[in-house]
């Protein structure tokens, strides 16, 4: 729905629902972008007489335009275009927040370990190697890393073993639990293979789980069985840690494909954006009780359009939007308040759960949608 421009003098029947907000210079320039949970709030705080609370925003502003969305999130996502576009120099900051982890591991580096990254240090240099993500934050980032080495029999030591084959073995060598490629006791050839398996933890878990079993079960038929109840830890611990919330949405970049599933504007619709390759697309409204038919069709459609966005290119936008989905994927609800958006995995989602996902999200009202506190950039002139 357009705002009308401030001259109207019905602009405060702005309706009090999440929106995105652009005011418009009488230099022809852009003094803020804002996105809020209350449109009419919002632009009423910074229209208002000089003597209430906010930025008066009257004697520079021309006109107000923007939108009305159904949900909080999707306010944020047209505040990032928009943001991007109209005021580029002072709008990464409040972006900084948005940010995903992921672990970077390339079996063919030199060396080949693992580092924690929010991507932002990788924009316009593509890497080589797996990004295996998005985990909840820095720490969660790390301690992933850390089980990684634990289940793969990795090196902790990364300067020793870019000494291979003339590195100092460890204390974990010494305990059994490092074959030890530093000292060159164990091919560099057959560290990678293992570096190899570790990148594909999130999205082979079950071919991995049942590798194990058959180890187990051949140790357990050769009587080894201190080395079976070895690896009968490691298959606790892998069940452990990836049943954590913090690694529950963990792919690789290059698989990682989300069907947001939001409030509409109109009563009784959902809205279904989809997220690939550092791309949002809009794909359609659907309503409620939408027949598991239609809903089948819609993922397919889906699929296919993330299949056409490509690569993941590193550029900054795309990184800006790959935070702002880690930030949603990850944001808890308020107490109290039922979450209505919905994000499934939409290379796994079924038909059955997008109908129970529209359901909710079409059944969402303004009290029951979490809403953000007020986002705006401003330079004022």
């Amino acid at each position: 729905m357009p705002v009308p421009e401030t001259g109207d003098p019905d602009w405060l029947r702005l309706p009090a629902r999440p929106g995105v907000v652009l005011f418009e210079t009488r230099a022809g320039g852009v003094a803020m972008v804002g996105a809020a949970g209350d449109t009419r709030a919002f632009v009423r705080a910074r229209l208002a007489p000089s003597g209430r609370s906010g930025t008066d925003l009257r004697p520079i502003t021309a006109r107000v335009r923007g939108t009305t969305v159904g949900s909080s999130f999707e306010a944020d996502l047209a505040w990032l275009e928009l943001a991007r576009l109209h005021l580029p120099g002072t709008y990464r900051a409040a972006t900084d927040r948005w940010r995903g982890w992921w672990v970077h591991l390339d079996a063919d580096a030199t060396p080949p370990v693992w580092r924690k990254t929010d991507l932002t240090d990788l924009i316009g240099k593509p890497p080589s190697g797996a990004l295996l993500g998005p985990i909840s934050d820095k720490d969660a980032a790390g301690r992933f890393g850390e089980l990684l080495d634990d289940l793969f029999d990795l090196c902790r030591y990364p300067r020793e073993l870019a000494k291979a084959p003339r590195g100092q073995a460890c204390v974990y060598q010494e305990m059994g639990k490092c074959p030890g490629a530093c000292d060159g006791s164990e091919p560099m050839e057959r560290y990678r293979a293992r570096a190899r398996s570790a990148a594909r933890l999130t999205h082979e878990r079950q071919a991995l789980a049942a590798d194990l079993d058959a180890r187990i079960a051949r140790a357990s038929a050769g009587l080894d069985f201190e080395e079976a109840r070895r690896l009968q830890d490691k298959r606790a611990v892998m069940d452990r840690a990836l049943a954590r919330k913090a690694y529950a949405r963990a792919t690789t970049l290059d698989r990682l494909a989300v069907l947001a599933v939001l409030p509409g504007e109109r009563a009784g619709w959902a809205r279904l954006i989809a997220w690939a390759s550092g791309a949002w697309i809009v794909l359609a409204d659907a309503p409620a009780g939408l027949p598991r038919p239609a809903a089948a069709d819609l993922l397919t459609r889906a699929r296919v359009a993330c299949d056409r966005a490509g690569g993941f290119g590193f550029t900054r936008a795309e990184v800006e939007r790959a935070g702002l989905l880690c930030r949603e994927l990850f944001r808890p609800s308020r107490r109290g308040r039922r979450r209505r958006s919905t994000m499934l995995d939409l290379h796994g989602a079924t038909a059955a759960q997008l109908v129970r996902a529209v359901g909710s999200a079409s059944a969402a009202s303004d009290a029951d949608e979490d809403q953000p506190e007020a986002i705006a950039i401003e330079r004022v002139q």
